[in-house]
């Protein structure tokens, strides 16, 4: 009996050692990354933190003595019409002059939305804090760049969750869809 106990104890130690020593995987191994906190768009008034960030880096990019404009984009969104507007009176609080076309720097901005599937089974975690509510499926990325003669001489970009319903102040207005386009016909 002692026999094999013995042997089961240098198997079970040879397995373990081998399973220790072997270096090499097949896969790359999955890493957890470091807790990473991110913004949330719940009022236009999230909307003129950023703009006043924004505005400020491009203070001081331009240092305050050349003038910019907007790109002309056509802006049809809820929130890229007031983005625009509140980027704008934070540019000209930093006393950078701001042209209707023709500046010395052009300001552009996307927005891009990005939705998740099935993220909010995480949230039923329950050690996860009960004041983190479930997690937002859908986020959006604001990028604002700002270039002089095509050259790109900054680029920010910014991601933000935002509520659920929220999608439509972000993206724009789609043409007519064919589920919205009647067929007429003469039934004479």
């Amino acid at each position: 009996m002692r026999l094999i106990k013995t042997l089961l104890f240098i198997t079970h130690t040879m397995i373990l050692l081998g399973c220790a020593a072997q270096k090499y995987q097949p896969y790359p191994l999955a890493q957890i990354e470091p807790t990473a906190y991110q913004g949330k768009f719940q009022a236009a008034a999230h909307w003129d933190t950023l703009a006043a960030a924004e505005a400020l880096e491009i203070a001081n990019t331009v240092n305050k003595s050349p003038s910019v404009s907007f790109d002309g984009q056509a802006l049809h969104s809820e929130f890229s019409r007031a983005y625009r507007a509140l980027l704008t009176g934070h540019l000209l609080d930093n006393g950078v002059k701001v042209l209707r076309h023709g500046g010395d720097y052009i300001v552009s901005f996307d927005v891009q939305i990005i939705s998740h599937q099935g993220r909010d089974a995480l949230a039923l975690d329950p050690f996860k804090s009960q004041e983190e509510g479930l997690i937002s499926d859908t986020e959006v990325l604001v990028s604002t760049h700002l270039s002089q003669g095509g050259e790109l001489v900054q680029f920010n970009t910014r991601i933000y969750y935002f509520n659920p319903g929220d999608e439509v102040i972000y993206r724009l207005p789609t043409q007519a869809s064919p589920s919205r386009m009647f067929q007429i016909t003469d039934q004479s």
